[in-house]
């Protein structure tokens, strides 16, 4: 995920280190511009571009959506991953019901 402190300069430097030590995908999602590139591994180097609004990873297994809002993304079950802030309510509300 980018921030946006992140420069194309440094975003080119995280490809080519992860290039450099076998990656085999690597995703770059703005949240701002809501885009999201894949990075798939062609041999030696890893080569981008925009993903579609819908896209598999046949690696992970799990299924990234791009809505008009956000992105979200699947598990192998095809159940959405849930955020930080939805972990922590559901921890909250099981401590609640133990007490």
């Amino acid at each position: 995920m980018t921030a946006p402190s992140n420069t194309a300069q440094e975003m080119a430097r995280k490809v080519r280190f992860f290039q450099t030590y076998g990656v085999w995908e690597y995703y770059v999602y703005d949240p701002e511009n809501n885009t999201f590139d894949v990075f798939l591994r062609e041999r030696d180097r890893l080569v981008g571009g925009s993903a579609p609004e819908e896209w598999g990873s046949n690696l992970l297994k799990i299924k990234f959506v791009r809505s008009p809002e956000t992105l979200t993304l699947y598990q192998p079950d095809g159940k959405p991953f849930t955020s930080d802030q939805e972990e922590c309510d559901r921890a909250d509300r099981k401590s609640q019901r133990a007490d």
